[in-house]
């Protein structure tokens, strides 16, 4: 009706909005941020953040096509590895 929103945040370990976590009996918010006028440049922040934790900086950590440089330098050595044989 006024287009305030609320942003919610669970994580594996505090449920969400289907239930708990097998096992855990732990359900609810893992955060909530109220009076949100505009949810989805939020949201989009908490999902960059969340994927730089995971993958890095995001910057230095990942390549041009978006994998991450320690899977490509693996990957290398096992092709050098490969076509000596």
């Amino acid at each position: 009706m006024f287009h305030i929103y609320r942003v919610n945040s669970y994580t594996a370990g505090t449920g969400s909005l289907g239930g708990a976590s097998a096992g855990s009996g732990i359900t609810g918010l893992e955060g909530q941020i109220l009076g949100v006028r505009n949810p989805e440049p939020l949201k989009e922040e908490i999902l960059k953040r969340m994927m730089q934790s995971r993958l890095g900086d995001g910057v230095s950590d990942i390549s041009s096509d978006g994998t991450p440089r320690e899977i490509l330098e693996e990957l290398r050595a096992i092709r050098k590895v490969l076509e000596k044989r």
